[in-house]
C-alpha cells in the first residue's frame, strides 16, 4: 500500500511539475511578445518624435516666410492701410480668443492685395 501511495505522490509531483513547466513556457512566450511589442512601440515613438520635429521646423519656416511676406507687404502699403490691417488682425485674434463673432472671423479672407496671387 505504501508503494502505491508513493507512486501516486510521485505521479502527482510529476504532473504538477509538467503543469508548472507549461505555465512557465506560456509566461516566457508572453514576456517575449510583450518585449517585442514594447520595442515596436519605442520605434514608433522615435519615428513620431522625428516627424514632430520636422513639422515644428516646417512651421517655424512657414512663420518666418509669413513674417517676411507681411513685412514686404507693409513696405508697399501706405501707413494708414498698414495700421488698419494690423487693427483688423488684432480684432480677429481677440474675437477668436474670446470665442465670439466667429462668423466674422471665418468670413474674413484678408485684404484684397493678400488675396491676389
Amino acid at each position: 500500500i505504501k508503494s502505491r501511495e508513493i507512486e501516486e505522490q510521485l505521479r502527482q509531483i510529476a504532473d504538477n511539475g509538467n503543469e508548472q513547466r507549461s505555465h512557465m513556457d506560456n509566461v516566457n512566450t508572453r514576456v517575449r511578445d510583450l518585449r517585442q511589442k514594447k520595442s515596436d512601440i519605442a520605434g514608433q515613438k522615435t519615428d513620431l518624435a522625428r516627424k514632430e520635429t520636422q513639422l515644428h521646423m516646417q512651421l517655424s519656416q512657414t512663420r518666418d516666410e509669413l513674417r517676411k511676406s507681411q513685412d514686404s507687404l507693409r513696405s508697399i502699403m501706405n501707413k494708414g492701410a498698414a495700421s488698419g490691417a494690423d487693427g483688423i488682425q488684432r480684432l480677429l485674434r481677440q474675437y477668436t480668443d474670446e470665442n465670439r463673432n466667429l462668423d466674422i472671423v471665418k468670413a474674413y479672407h484678408g485684404t484684397l492685395i493678400e488675396n491676389i496671387e
